[in-house]
């Protein structure tokens, strides 16, 4: 089975959206067809939210530009520090943004996660457990500030 290289904040985006749809096509038990295009939604999709407005996710046809600046966006503010705040402030707004983006029809979790596991080892962070992270999302509204807490207090590691 081929490794899935590790997005280094260095590669072109067109290899960092591979890897995210290589991750989500691992996490699902799926296997790349020749001739087919994997992964992105096809369909709208929405969901109801806790306070029972209806939430859409992005237009099928505006995942890939939309995807595209969501994983550009997090690796230059990952490349403009790498203290524990500003890595946690990255990965806040990656997974808000890529969680809004909603590109795959399942894995949209998973596949947040084994992203920031992968972008976050290259500048000496990582995240062991996601604990905090799914409690909130099950208990909590979705706001950069306190994510970002919660991403500061489960990142391990860092750069002196």
């Amino acid at each position: 089975m081929r490794q899935l290289s590790r997005p280094s904040g260095h590669e072109p985006s067109a290899k960092r959206l591979s890897v995210l749809l290589g991750l989500n096509l691992r996490l699902r038990g799926e296997t790349l067809e020749p001739g087919r295009f994997p992964g992105l939604r096809a369909r709208p999709a929405r969901c109801v939210a806790r306070d029972g407005r209806i939430v859409a996710f992005a237009a099928p046809g505006d995942i890939p530009a939309a995807l595209r600046g969501c994983v550009e966006r997090f690796h230059r503010e990952l490349s403009e520090g790498t203290a524990p705040l500003p890595v946690a402030y990255a990965a806040a707004r990656f997974w808000l943004a890529f969680i809004a983006i909603h590109p795959f029809e399942d894995g949209n979790g998973r596949t947040a996660k084994a992203y920031l596991r992968l972008a976050l080892e290259p500048v000496g962070f990582s995240i062991p457990d996601f604990a905090l992270v799914d409690r909130y999302l099950i208990e909590g509204p979705a706001d950069v500030e306190r994510l970002t807490w919660l991403f500061l207090v489960s990142l391990k590691g860092g750069r002196a």
